[in-house]
């Protein structure tokens, strides 16, 4: 239950943090060697970035978890 939940709460996390970090998509995008479309996708919760993405997204955005 408890996952289920965070996964659910993870694309409404992942701008968050960016947007705390004062990051735009194309920032993102720049620093990542990602598409645009990719932050999209994470970000409306139609994907999941996989775990290394994750990793590096935390490293990013200063954080431990999403």
């Amino acid at each position: 239950m408890i996952l289920l939940e965070n996964i659910q709460k993870l694309p409404e996390r992942l701008k968050y943090f960016r947007e705390k970090q004062g990051l735009s998509r194309k920032d993102v995008c720049i620093k990542l060697n990602i598409t645009p479309s990719a932050i999209s996708y994470w970000e409306s919760g139609a994907r999941c970035p996989d775990a290394d993405t994750l990793l590096e997204l935390c490293e990013l955005y200063g954080i431990r978890t999403i």
